[in-house]
C-alpha cells in the first residue's frame, strides 16, 4: 500500500464485497479508522518509499539524458516533438521503472490476502 488513501479505498471495496456477499450493510471508513488505528492506515508506506525513491533516482536523470542527448532538445532552439518526449518517457520507464513497479503490484497482490 503507498497511501492511507490508497489503502482506506481498497479496504471499503473488500468490506463492500464482502457484505454483498453476506447480505449485510457495509462499514465506512470510521470503522477501519477504529480498527486499524490513525497510524495503521500509513501501513506500507516505508515499502512504497523504497520503491518510489530508486524509481526517481533512476527514471528522471534518464528521461532528461535522452530528451538532451539523443534527441537532442534545445541545441540550435530545437523543440522535442511529442513523439519524440514520449520515447524518451517510455525508455526511461522501461530502464528504471518495470521491474520496481512488479515488485509493488507482487508485494500487494500478497498483502491483499490479510486484509
Amino acid at each position: 500500500m503507498c497511501s492511507h488513501e490508497e489503502y482506506r479505498k481498497i479496504r471499503l471495496q473488500v468490506q463492500g464485497e464482502a457484505a454483498k456477499a453476506e447480505g449485510a450493510a457495509a462499514r465506512g471508513a470510521l470503522h477501519i479508522v477504529r480498527q486499524l488505528g490513525l497510524l495503521g492506515l500509513y501501513r506500507g508506506a516505508s515499502a512504497c518509499l523504497l520503491r518510489d525513491i530508486p524509481f526517481s533516482a533512476i527514471y528522471f536523470p534518464t528521461y532528461f539524458h535522452l530528451k538532451k542527448d539523443v534527441f537532442h532538445e534545445g541545441y540550435h532552439g530545437k523543440r522535442l516533438s511529442f513523439f519524440e518526449t514520449l520515447t524518451s518517457a517510455a525508455i526511461a520507464y522501461v530502464i528504471a521503472g518495470r521491474r520496481l513497479s512488479c515488485s509493488k503490484s507482487v508485494s500487494e497482490g500478497a498483502d491483499s490476502i490479510n486484509i
